[in-house]
């Protein structure tokens, strides 16, 4: 009885391990993609990132760190997800505690010569999915250098 008792604990840990592991990869990927996806949409030399964040002052100097949180909701709606995958990617999402994505944009790491207006300008975005402390697992976090034309 003893040795069944062991060899049944045995088994429901290696199961509890197995599924806890599945659904961490699961929302992994799919903070992966979100991000990608993000990313995808936002870095190309004539990208409407700046919509997303306030307007600089007029006399600050390159380079610039701008930072906005977006939604759940905002984020999948700016990734343009299908529709048919939008209700199991938010409940992979609320499942592991993410509340949003972070977009941290970094313009002018380096600039051009020549009409800052047709010059094209190297820029930085970083997407950082926003986890509450409890969550266990990898923290993922992507960005991408890309190259903007004007100023």
């Amino acid at each position: 009885m003893a040795v069944l008792a062991v060899l049944v604990l045995t088994i429901y840990s290696t199961v509890v391990s197995s599924i806890r592991g599945i659904s961490m990869d699961r929302l992994g990927e799919a903070q992966r993609h979100l991000s990608q996806d993000l990313l995808e949409r936002f870095c190309h030399p004539y990208t409407d990132v700046a919509g997303l964040f306030p307007e600089p002052a007029a006399n600050v100097q390159a380079p610039l760190v701008s930072t906005r949180t977006l939604t759940v909701d905002e984020a999948i709606a700016i990734a343009v997800v299908p529709q048919a995958h939008v209700s199991t990617l938010k409940a992979v999402l609320e499942a592991g505690k993410v509340s949003g994505f972070t977009l941290s944009w970094t313009r002018g790491l380096k600039l051009g010569a020549g009409d800052p207006a047709r010059a094209m300008r190297m820029d930085k975005l970083w997407c950082f999915p926003v986890v509450a402390g409890d969550c266990a697992g990898p923290q993922v976090g992507a960005f991408r250098m890309f190259y903007v034309r004007g100023s």
